[in-house]
């Protein structure tokens, strides 16, 4: 029988073989530790309690206080605990960096967002963990300040959206918020100044309740339900806007208001507002910036320049066509800024006001080729000029 004589070097490489081969088979016998999942959420304060100042920068438009921040998001994570954790702690620090900032639009907000997301990969590969985005519909807030503090939405009202004495109360202060609002969704307080203002619902109210040698009053009267000579349908007629050169009058039917919310309301009355420019535009042919005016809205005009015969199919086609995404955005303002909250879980608020911004638009082109779910639509409004167990409830006529 042969011997085989270790030498040094060969008894070195055995035992390290040796306790290679131990160390896989006590890694192979070890327990598989199982992935779990959690969820986290991650909120910054209101930018109004934290001691910075928000200067000029910081103010969506000329009035003070009122500005976009970072609101609340919420992660699942999943993989070992302690890598979940850890995933977690590093996200938040990240999140935090915007305490205390403060946005003049959406947009800028938005883009942040976008820079924070492109985070979530880096945190995958370093921690060998799943992440995947559990709820952001809370991640854009507003702020405004509120009433008596000296600053926000909330700055007297100056414009000439003038309530009848013998309308309800509930209106005026509406009315005044929705002016304040105007205000809010645009900087440029003369929209004939600058074309590209044309596109702006706020603008436009803004130029009609500042008009020098115009007057809006703002009152509420019986109006009969229509009947479709054709399906034997009635119908309903919310309010209605009409007047000539220098003063245009918009009615509410008192039966909307006996049953509708603050937020059917506030749509209805933006809408009418919308008629209201259009009409100043109209009679306005002098205006230096009237050509502008015919561009921006052409639906309202014939071919040969003319105004078009029937001003409330043209002017709701115009709406429908350019401007539903400003009258949303406008309604979302109001409701966010007096605590409405979407009644559907299903729907973000900007999603529930874009929908109620198609009322009165059923009948265009422009609501068959591009509204979005229409019976969900037609159901929505339903709710809030109702008042029923499913919508925001708030009502105050």
């Amino acid at each position: 029988m042969n011997s085989i004589k270790l030498t040094s070097g060969r008894r070195h490489i055995s035992l390290a073989l040796l306790f290679l081969t131990f160390l896989s088979i006590s890694l192979s016998c070890k327990k598989e530790q199982p992935a779990i999942r959690k969820t986290f959420s991650y909120e910054s304060p209101n930018s109004a309690n934290v001691k910075t100042s928000a200067g000029t920068k910081g103010k969506i438009s000329m009035m003070e206080d009122c500005y976009y921040y970072l609101g609340r998001m919420s992660l699942y994570i999943s993989g070992e605990q302690a890598n979940i954790d850890a995933a977690s702690a590093d996200f938040n620090r990240q999140f935090h960096t915007y305490d205390g900032r403060r946005f003049n639009t959406r947009e800028e907000l938005e883009r942040e967002i976008d820079l924070l997301k492109l985070f979530i990969p880096d945190l995958m590969w370093s921690y060998n963990v799943m992440i995947d985005i559990a709820d952001e519909s809370q991640a854009i807030k507003i702020y405004c300040s509120p009433p008596g503090s000296g600053g926000g939405m909330y700055t007297p009202w100056t414009g000439k959206l003038r309530v009848d004495t013998l309308t309800r109360k509930c209106i005026e202060p509406l009315a005044g918020k929705i002016g304040a609002i105007a205000n809010l969704e645009t900087e440029y307080q003369k929209i004939f100044a600058n074309a590209t203002d044309f596109n702006t619902v706020g603008g436009m109210i803004t130029r009609i309740a500042n008009s020098a040698d115009w007057n809006v009053t703002i009152d509420e009267m019986t109006i009969p339900d229509t009947v479709d000579p054709v399906t034997g349908d009635t119908g309903r007629v919310n309010a209605h806007t009409y007047g000539s050169k220098g003063s245009i009058r918009i009615s509410f039917n008192k039966n909307y208001l006996n049953e509708a919310t603050d937020l059917a309301i506030a749509r209805t009355m933006i809408h009418e507002l919308m008629h209201a420019y259009f009409t100043y535009g109209l009679f306005n042919i002098t205006d230096p910036g009237y050509a502008q005016f015919v561009k921006a809205n052409d639906l309202l005009f014939k071919e040969g320049g003319d105004p078009a015969d029937d001003q409330n199919d043209a002017q709701h086609e115009q709406i429908a066509t350019k401007y539903v995404e400003g009258l949303a955005r406008m309604l979302e303002l109001y409701a966010s800024t007096n605590g409405i909250t979407s009644p559907d879980s299903s729907l973000t608020l900007a999603e529930y006001c874009k929908d109620l911004a198609w009322g009165g638009l059923s009948a265009t082109k422009a609501y068959r080729l591009y509204a979005p779910s229409k019976s969900r639509i037609q159901a929505n409004l339903l709710k809030e000029q109702t008042n029923s167990s499913s919508s925001t409830k708030k009502k105050s006529c």
